[in-house]
């Protein structure tokens, strides 16, 4: 009888060992995850928001861009007095904007201008991708 309650005695030991090492370990992973708590809202905030404004000011950079270069697209509007040539203004102020945007790009008071100049050759490169297709396909009906 001794022996069994001796090996009892040694089990119910064991197990309150063990319950108190869970309890530091516990203890242990709750500090540490207030700690990682701590230091992941601060980095979340400056990246969430840095990615939020590049998204909408990239959108709206396409929305301006999409009605310039339709507008540029269109026939020519005023007729110059010194040849029989027409021009169009759209076009004559994005080839102003652009030789603009081409000399501020390196200077670090206008950072957008060069992300301007970018979405600006990705749309022109769309539309003639785009124009290069539709001919295509009537050059082959």
């Amino acid at each position: 009888m001794e022996e069994v309650e001796s090996e009892e005695e040694v089990k119910s030991t064991k197990k309150s060992k063990s319950k108190k090492l869970t309890k530091k370990q516990k203890e242990a992973n709750a500090k540490k995850q207030q700690k990682e708590q701590k230091r992941q809202p601060q980095s979340k905030k400056v990246t969430t928001t840095t990615v939020d404004g590049l998204k909408s000011s990239k959108a709206t950079l396409t929305t301006l861009l999409h009605g310039l270069l339709t507008r540029c697209n269109r026939k020519p509007l005023i007729s110059s007095s010194r040849s029989s040539q027409t021009t169009n203004p759209f076009r004559t102020f994005l080839r102003t904007l652009t030789s603009d945007l081409l000399l501020l790009s390196p200077l670090p008071l206008y950072p957008a201008s060069l992300l301007l100049l970018t979405k600006l050759a990705t749309s022109v490169t769309n539309q003639l991708v785009t124009f290069a297709n539709l001919t295509r396909n009537d050059k082959a009906r």
